[in-house]
């Protein structure tokens, strides 16, 4: 039996119904902050399958949400995400990717 995605069941359960509130809003950092406590909760095939399933339910690309978290968090003068902490989690990404294929 395979466990639900945490990532995909908070943005199906949560306030977040558009692409502008998930960009808008820290919900990402489980993918993309390297350096988060949100970033260490899931798998790295949690995230992929996360990325995979935003992107295509919302018809987006992952540069889209990187940067649009990127600029939330720049923007709301709260915990701003470092680009060196997101570089970390996409090569994370894309390392596993690649290993896998």
């Amino acid at each position: 039996m395979q466990l639900e995605n945490p990532i995909i069941h908070n943005l199906e359960n949560g306030p977040l119904s558009t692409l502008k509130q998930i960009k808008n809003s820290y919900f990402l950092r489980d993918c993309f902050d390297w350096a988060s406590h949100e970033y260490k909760q899931s798998t790295i095939e949690e995230k992929i399958e996360a990325i995979k399933y935003i992107t295509e339910k919302y018809e987006t690309n992952t540069l889209d949400l990187a940067m649009g978290l990127m600029m939330y968090s720049k923007e709301s003068g709260n915990t701003t995400i470092q680009a060196s902490d997101m570089v970390f989690a996409l090569s994370e990404i894309l390392d596993y990717t690649i290993k896998s294929d």
